[in-house]
């Protein structure tokens, strides 16, 4: 057990790398305020919605849901407005599929506020998990009501909105798909007339938001070409947002599904207008170790700027991934990282191993492989702690380790709608050595992930 002190040092640690992030300038403004124990925990809330917010933009419903739940906490003690953490709290239960759990979270809510009305944030989440419900509904008397009840509720968070001086745009949109969606086409078409005209003068008609829901009303209005326009720019523009990109991708799949009962559409495209981002998920060998009989991965190779870090950047200029997750060893593990991160995409580290582990393995191959581990775990995106029993035999861990990295790396393509492609630095011996590589490439094949092997002794020809 660590000694009291050793710990605190430890948290002190981390917390000034938190605090590291904050922008001096912005903050000094804000200190010139009043700052009270109340102002404090409302501050918190505020980063916590914030960080909720951005969460659930980048696919990542779990953290925007613990972030959302943190940020509901301080509120509370702050008396900081609960309504958008809430919002938000919802919208990663619904994006993650606990859409009731979802419902319940806003219903619960709505009757904490008795006869006061909720705010549009409220309204527009409520009316979203509806259209989440109508679209799992297989009777389609229920389904049309389902969607005409959400559009109410946007209805209502337009007013709401108004009378905020918030953003009125969003729940009109709302308002006009869920009544297209429910037959209702004149008012329907009526709404995305209205909301096309209020985005030829708006100052903020180029950003995402705006281009899709300029895509979405030109959909509804049946004008495919114009709506493919928007679209394309609006998944351009989101590429640092999957999350929104995947979740708008979904909306306008059901609409073209619906125009298509009416008329030819071409099923292909949603591909076309939404192309899908590419995640690559690495694994490799570790460097050979001095007494190794018979060379797999040579540590001359393994240089930065050698052979196997050229190679493994020259596939990632081909496949340009939008993101990349591997696990963190020396060897191919860091090879990749650094090539990653030198092509600006963005890292997922998976840890299913203790991180005294991991660096300790680093510190028994020596050279600079503990200072680059470092570097890395400074420039990723994020980090996946999943750690396995460590009393467990060695195999039996890197077995869990394998399937851990293929599991984190398929959830993660899932939520943001991407085609997961698999790395392999494999000298492709032994394939069903349990823990190995060869047992990683069988994981993926099994899984139907395409698979493209590196093998070093091809590399070092």
């Amino acid at each position: 057990m660590q000694p009291i002190e050793s710990r605190a040092q430890e948290t002190a640690r981390w917390l000034r790398q938190l605090a590291s992030h904050v922008d001096y300038t912005h903050f000094r403004k804000a200190w010139l305020h009043p700052i009270t124990k109340q102002a404090e925990q409302g501050y918190l809330a505020a980063v916590y919605e914030r960080v909720a917010r951005r969460a659930n933009s980048e696919g990542e419903y779990f953290l925007a849901y613990d972030a959302a739940e943190q940020g509901l906490r301080c509120a509370t003690e702050s008396g900081f407005p609960t309504s958008v953490l809430t919002a938000l709290k919802a919208t990663a239960l619904a994006r993650s599929g606990a859409t009731m759990k979802a419902l319940e979270l806003i219903d619960q809510h709505i009757a904490t506020l008795g006869p006061q009305p909720p705010d549009s944030s409220i309204g527009s989440a409520k009316a979203r998990i509806l259209r989440d419900i109508a679209f799992r509904c297989t009777d389609p008397a229920k389904c049309r009501a389902l969607f005409l009840e959400a559009a109410d509720w946007a209805a209502t968070a337009r007013t709401r909105a108004l009378c905020e001086g918030a953003d009125w745009t969003y729940p009109a949109n709302q308002e006009a798909l869920f009544r297209f969606l429910a037959g209702d086409h004149a008012p329907a078409h009526a709404g995305a007339a209205a909301l096309i005209h209020h985005f030829s003068t708006a100052p903020d008609s180029a950003s995402m938001w705006s281009q899709t829901s300029l895509a979405e009303m030109h959909l509804i209005l049946g004008n495919l070409d114009a709506a493919g326009n928007h679209y394309r720019a609006a998944a351009q523009q989101g590429t640092s947002f999957p999350g929104d990109v995947a979740a708008n991708r979904a909306v306008a799949s059901i609409l073209l599904t619906h125009l298509a009962r009416s008329r030819q559409v071409n099923p292909a495209l949603i591909e076309e207008w939404f192309p899908k981002p590419v995640l690559t998920v690495f694994a490799g060998h570790l460097p050979d170790r001095a007494d190794r009989p018979s060379p797999r991965l040579p540590e001359a190779i393994c240089r930065p700027g050698g052979t196997i870090g050229h190679s493994i950047a020259a596939r990632l200029s081909l496949i340009q991934p939008h993101e990349a997750i591997c696990a963190t060893a020396p060897g191919g593990d860091t090879l990749f990282s650094e090539a990653v991160l030198a092509a600006g995409v963005h890292l997922t580290i998976v840890e299913p191993f203790q991180r005294t582990r991991i660096t300790e393995v680093a510190h028994t191959y020596g050279l600079d492989w503990p200072a680059r581990l470092h570097r890395i775990y400074e420039a990723a995106m994020r980090t996946e702690a999943i750690t396995c029993a460590e009393d467990a035999d060695e195999e039996s861990q890197c077995e869990y380790a394998n399937s851990v990295l293929l599991g984190t790396a398929m959830l993660r393509a899932q939520r943001i709608n991407a085609r997961l492609h698999a790395l392999v630095l494999w000298d492709e011996s032994s394939p069903s050595k349990r823990g190995g590589t060869g047992q990683f490439v069988s994981l993926c094949r099994q899984a139907g992930v395409t698979v493209e092997i590196l093998n070093p002794h091809h590399l070092a020809d």
